[in-house]
């Protein structure tokens, strides 16, 4: 996935004189799923439009990314993901994603602190829309054409987003919907981003509860046992001590002399 894939997504649109959406979301999911997301979207859709979105939408293919393309909208949506068989290397895939130096991402921390009741995750970056000109050259944007480019880019609408397993106890986001966290970007400012979240561990909690459920039946079970064996112990004692004084007494009345 090389930083093309979004900022030549930018390039295309802000170069186009038409209102443009463009966001990204980097999400790691609950069934270890790790995707990344990216979007464009024309309010106004035409020729033009249609003819960079069908050239990004075949871009964004060659990445291996699955894309929905709506020339009627004048949208397009590219989502790039992998499965993983255990929490902790979904947490080391989405790791080399948002470290990689293909993303618009820069002194990213993220980190995974898995525990038998809670993992916690934790992610942290700055993101600045100003590696759109950076990226002229590469993405052959002609010198005459900069700063034009620039004052359009600067009327863009853009967006990341960040969504982590569990419930989001931390964030600065201008905006959550359940673990989404988003954050508004302007053109040419740098953002910070973070967003920290605690997943229960239930399976684990509930093998937990489980198992001191069956303890305390067995502990019950157990005292129970206990109390039996005590009691037969006590009866027997006293059965000894009425038996034993029986022959005392028996003892001792054959012993007294007959008149």
């Amino acid at each position: 996935m090389k930083k093309l894939i979004l900022l030549l997504a930018f390039a295309f649109v802000l170069l186009l004189n038409a209102c443009a959406n463009a966001s990204i979301r980097y999400s790691l999911d609950d069934d270890h799923t790790v995707a990344v997301t990216y979007a464009v979207d024309f309010s106004d859709a035409g020729d033009d439009a249609n003819y960079y979105l069908a050239e990004i939408d075949t871009y964004w293919k060659q990445q291996s990314f699955e894309t929905t393309l709506d020339p009627h909208t004048g949208s397009l949506q590219g989502v790039f993901s992998s499965q993983y068989d255990s929490a902790t290397k979904a947490a080391a895939g989405f790791a080399e994603i948002v470290t990689s130096k293909d993303t618009m991402l820069h002194d990213v921390v993220f980190e995974y602190h898995p525990s038998f009741e809670i993992d916690n995750y934790s992610f942290a970056a700055h993101i600045s829309l100003v590696e759109v000109i950076r990226q002229s050259q590469a993405q052959d944007i002609p010198a005459e054409r900069v700063d034009s480019f620039k004052a359009k880019a600067e009327q863009g609408t853009y967006s990341v987003s960040v969504s982590l397993p569990g419930e989001v106890i931390a964030h600065n986001a201008d905006r959550i919907e359940g673990n989404v966290c988003t954050w508004d970007l302007s053109y040419g400012e740098e953002t910070f981003i973070e967003i920290q979240t605690a997943l229960s561990n239930t399976e684990n909690l509930t093998y937990r509860s489980s198992l001191q459920e069956r303890l305390s039946s067995t502990n019950m079970l157990i005292l129970i046992c206990a109390g039996i064996g005590i009691l037969a112990l006590l009866i027997v004692l006293v059965s000894v001590f009425v038996h034993r004084a029986r022959r005392k007494r028996a003892a001792v009345v054959r012993a007294r002399p007959f008149h």
